[in-house]
C-alpha cells in the first residue's frame, strides 16, 4: 500500500510539472527596426494609360489632361501633366501613359512616359 501511494505521489508531481511547463508563454519577438522600416516603403506605382483632352494649364507652359479616363474605367478626372511636349496637342484627344501622384492640394499630377494622339479634336 505504501508503495502504491508513493507511485501515485510521484505520478502526480510529474503531471503537475508538465502542466506548468505547457502554460509558459513563448517570449514575444519584435522585428528589428531596419526590417520594420523596409516593410513600410510604399509600392512603386505602375504606369497606366489615360485618355483625355490636352488643355493649357493655369501657369505659363503648363498643360492639363481634362476629362481623362483611366483604361478600364469610366470615371473622369483632370490631371496636371508633368513631362512630355504638349504645345502641339492642345485641343487634341490623346492617350498618355504614366504614373499619377496626388498632392495635398490641386489636381493630381500625371508623370508622362509616352503620348499618342487619338483624335485631332476633343469632341
Amino acid at each position: 500500500m505504501k508503495r502504491l501511494m508513493t507511485m501515485l505521489a510521484i505520478a502526480g508531481l510529474c503531471s503537475t510539472g508538465a502542466a506548468f511547463a505547457a502554460q509558459t508563454p513563448a517570449p514575444a519577438t519584435t522585428p528589428a527596426p531596419a526590417k520594420a522600416a523596409k516593410a513600410a516603403k510604399p509600392a512603386k506605382a505602375m504606369p497606366m494609360a489615360y485618355t483625355g483632352c490636352v488643355a493649357t494649364g493655369a501657369k505659363a507652359n503648363t498643360y492639363e489632361l481634362k476629362d481623362a479616363t483611366a483604361s478600364g474605367s469610366t470615371d473622369k478626372a483632370t490631371y496636371d501633366l508633368k513631362g512630355g511636349k504638349f504645345k502641339a496637342h492642345v485641343g487634341h484627344k490623346v492617350e498618355v501613359t504614366g504614373t499619377v501622384t496626388k498632392p495635398a492640394t490641386g489636381d493630381s499630377v500625371l508623370a508622362v512616359k509616352s503620348t499618342k494622339m487619338v483624335a485631332a479634336t476633343c469632341s
